[in-house]
């Protein structure tokens, strides 16, 4: 049998990756928003405020109450500002420089987890992370090189701010009341704040729109239970259950959804560099889930006859 922090291990995993998965097909949704009149700022909006309405008959089902303690509301209020920053970075990003360079630019932010678990909060690095890290680099920077997608330098430096500041996103998370809280309620309280937050700024920008059609409505209905309501929720189940690292380093099949999005949906090629980048992030998840089951188990702590 199983040990409870091989469970939690595993467990922990599983969520990352199906987050992933759905946290995946958001480019394709997002564009599908963008090309039907949505601005990033109004698409990031109503996927938040449609996220928040969905955990309602989720926290109904699973029995939680919404309602969180005003510690937890001041670190949902946090961490919502670094959620929504996150989004509009990307989403604006995805204008400039494509979804698949903006996607791998943003996958940058595992290594920027590190970074600040060691450096800021003196947590600890074995040789294990730091290899699968390296990998998840190096499979992000395959994936990238194929698009041919160019770009302004804003538009990258927004793509790569969005890596830092959903970093800084996990890191807080991770060390949050939000652990103790009901997970529906947590993303529907960061959910709602974050749909504020992006509603101002549209408002600000002069960005705001609300004439994206039935298409365009219903992609930002997909974004807010997909990659809202359910994602967040999940990955937000990882960090508890097994550490921002290790879920940021799971969650790097996200872009593997995306490239089987564009090859099943785009007709887009398989060439080699896709390949091996596919292939060094499979590397890197497995090994990272991996290896803590097989070393338990050679020192007979994860398992019992």
């Amino acid at each position: 049998m199983l040990s409870n922090c091989l469970r939690r291990e595993l467990a922990g995993a599983g969520c990352a990756l199906a987050s992933a998965v759905l946290f995946g097909t958001m480019p394709l949704m997002a564009k599908t928003a963008f090309l039907h009149g949505g601005s990033p700022a109004s698409v990031a909006s109503a996927r938040f405020l449609l996220g928040g309405l969905f955990c309602l008959p989720l926290l109904q089902a699973s029995h939680a109450s919404w309602k969180l303690t005003r510690r937890q509301l001041g670190h949902a209020l946090l961490l919502s500002l670094l959620l929504s920053s996150t989004l509009l970075l990307l989403f604006s990003a995805y204008g400039s420089i494509g979804t698949g360079l903006a996607t791998a630019l943003h996958f940058t932010y595992p290594v920027a987890v590190l970074v600040l678990a060691c450096l800021v909060f003196r947590g600890p690095l074995s040789l294990l992370d730091a290899l699968c890290v390296a990998l998840t680099a190096g499979g992000v920077a395959l994936l990238a090189s194929p698009s041919g997608s160019g770009g302004d330098a804003a538009g990258i430096a927004m793509a790569a701010g969005s890596g830092l500041t959903y970093a800084l996103y996990i890191v807080l998370l991770a060390r949050s009341d939000l652990r103790r809280a009901p997970v529906f309620a947590a993303t529907l309280w960061l959910s709602l704040f974050a749909s504020l937050e992006t509603g101002a700024f549209a408002i600000a920008s002069g960005t705001l729109t609300l004439d994206m059609g039935w298409e365009g409505w219903g992609a930002a209905g997909g974004l807010g239970l997909f990659s809202t309501a359910l994602a967040i929720a999940l990955f937000q189940k990882s960090v508890f259950l097994c550490g921002g690292l290790k879920t940021s380093l799971y969650s790097t099949a996200e872009p593997l959804t995306g490239v089987a999005i564009g090859l099943a949906v785009f007709r887009e090629p398989m060439t080699p560099a896709i390949g091996a980048g596919m292939a060094c992030i499979v590397g890197a998840v497995a090994t990272s889930a991996l290896v803590p089951v097989l070393a338990a188990g050679r020192k007979g702590k994860g398992w019992r006859p």
